[in-house]
């Protein structure tokens, strides 16, 4: 929409309208249910564009009139000399062109036919057209305003009342569809509430569903793991655990016996560790004696088996010979070859003894089968899926609850808005029950 300011001010006629107070009376009071809304807003959006339409049908006849009021006057005017005789004859063209100017406008722009008014958008373009018409005739007598004032001043009175009146009726038209904006705007935010209360209404119902959903699942799960409790204390409480339980600790009990026979070996072992570590960097053994030597040095308790004992024999015999000959380094080679000889001495000993140890072991662990602890630890395990499964619906249900109520609360709020847009857009007040 266009609005003429400055080139009315500039000719006169920009006067300001006075405000209008007016004496309301209090809204009465309906009580109405959130199904009602959506009838009443479109209602009131009717009623509303009816009477903006007769409204402006109003300003139109109006407006229509005060056009064809200029267009007698741009008439009259154009038959009027002037009384131009006596005036420079410079001037005089000055003034005739300015002249011609006015009255080939307003002939122009009077010229104009307005449609009948039947929608909204018929009332937007009428607004449209007459504010460009007011603009174009303003702007025109804003440039000639001298030669209107000075040299045609009859016509300078009537115009600019003219032309006061037109502009009020076009700030009366814009007042209106201002205020049916409005309206429009919190229509929508009405509509916009109701579908907000309806997918909150939504979100409790679907939530409800999936409440119960999820109830019935962690039942479910309960009764799952209740079963699964059951097998797994008849698996514990038979014969076959009781055995189990006690051969693992017999086998639990051999690690302090493993421990005395691991430090036995170690202390002697460490007693040649030096010559060993310096005899591998210029060794010329195989590479299964190699890898043997490199455990020998750090864990020999793994390797002493009657299998690995001539390899075993081999190496030490090898380190021996090359510390006599001054091959590997150590300070005191004597004691060396001294530990190495007792080292060879105590190898059956330890062999035994780690033998012995890995037979005793290995039975005993062979007759663990006496009960398949598979079948218990699968039990546990999934004992254990079902916990974690019921503490992941248990967080769901929580925040399905916290949504669900937060809904609830917020339900009210809405409708609180609803009544106070509602209010803005109706002499009536409603209040939803």
């Amino acid at each position: 929409m266009l609005y003429v300011t400055n080139s009315l001010m500039v000719f006169g006629w920009g006067k300001k309208k006075e405000e209008k107070q007016r004496m309301e009376a209090a809204p009465l009071e309906k009580e109405i249910h959130l199904s009602d809304v959506k009838n009443i807003v479109e209602e009131i959006k009717t009623l509303r564009e009816k009477t903006l339409i007769a409204e402006t049908k109003s300003f139109q006849n109006k407006i229509s009139s005060q056009l064809d009021a200029l267009l007698k006057i741009a008439k009259k005017l154009e038959k009027d000399d002037l009384k131009m005789d006596d005036v420079d004859k410079h001037l005089q063209i000055l003034v005739k062109r300015g002249k011609n100017q006015v009255i080939s406008t307003i002939k122009n722009e009077t010229s104009v036919k307005f449609t009948e008014l039947k929608t909204i958008d018929d009332v937007l373009n009428f607004d449209k057209i007459s504010s460009q018409i007011l603009k174009k005739i303003g702007d025109v007598l804003g440039r000639q305003t001298r030669v209107i004032h000075i040299f045609a001043k009859k016509y300078a009175k009537v115009l600019k009342n003219i032309l006061s009146d037109q502009k009020s009726d076009l700030d009366e038209i814009k007042t209106l569809l201002d205020n049916y904006t409005k309206m429009k705007d919190n229509i929508t935010d009405v509509l916009d509430d109701l579908n907000k209360i309806s997918s909150l209404k939504e979100l409790q119902k679907t939530g409800g569903h999936k409440l119960k959903e999820l109830q019935n699942a962690i039942s479910s799960l309960d009764k799952k793991a209740e079963q699964i409790e059951q097998e797994i204390d008849k698996l514990k409480s038979s014969n076959e655990y009781s055995k189990f339980l006690e051969i693992k600790k017999q086998i639990d009990d051999l690690d302090s016996e493993r421990r005395q026979i691991t430090h036995e070996i170690d202390l002697q072992f460490t007693k040649i560790s030096r010559p060993l570590s310096k005899y591998s960097y210029i060794t010329s053994l195989e590479k299964h004696q190699k890898q043997l030597m490199g455990k020998l040095i750090d864990r020999p308790f793994s390797v002493l088996s009657a299998e690995n004992k001539t390899d075993i024999i081999t190496i030490l015999q090898a380190a021996r010979k090359n510390v006599l000959s001054g091959s590997i380094s150590v300070k005191v080679p004597d004691k060396a070859v001294a530990q190495i000889d007792e080292t060879t001495e105590n190898l059956d000993s330890f062999i035994n003894k780690v033998s012995e140890f890995n037979t005793t072991k290995g039975k005993l662990e062979d007759s663990l089968r006496v009960f398949n602890v598979k079948d218990l630890s699968q039990k546990e395990s999934e004992l254990s899926k079902l916990s974690d499964d019921k503490q992941n619906l248990e967080s769901k249900i929580k925040t399905l609850e916290e949504e669900i109520s937060s809904s609830k609360k917020e339900i009210p709020n809405v409708a609180i808005d609803i009544e106070i847009k509602l209010k803005a857009i109706s002499p009536s007040k409603y209040r939803i029950v």
